[in-house]
């Protein structure tokens, strides 16, 4: 469908006119052996989003998380939860009435 997708490792490389931008949190517990020279505390700044990060985007950009934030690691900070762009709180409670549908569908009225 010709969409133009970015893999970074740096949020300060995303151009600024981009429409989404879906963060997840570093899952050390998925690094396993191969990860073992990962430097994931210099990771961890590369990723972080704030309030100040996202001005240099478009009004329009949309901010998903699938959350919960890894308060440790602050790849989501707080100070955008007020920003109307962040779509993160509206996107966990859609998955969570998609997954109840799904167990209606299963298990019937059971």
């Amino acid at each position: 469908h010709n969409i133009v997708f970015y893999e970074i490792d740096d949020l300060t490389l995303l151009p600024p006119a981009i429409d989404v931008i879906y963060q997840t949190r570093i899952q050390k517990e998925r690094l396993g052996i191969g990860g073992a020279d990962f430097d994931y505390s210099a990771s961890r700044e590369r990723f972080s989003i704030c309030a100040e990060g996202l001005e240099r985007f478009s009004k329009e950009t949309i901010v998903m998380h699938p959350l919960p934030r890894n308060p440790v690691d602050n790849e989501l900070a707080t100070d955008v939860d007020q920003d109307p762009r962040a779509k993160y709180f509206s996107q966990a409670q859609n998955g969570l009435f998609v997954r109840m549908a799904l167990l209606k569908m299963i298990l019937g009225n059971a």
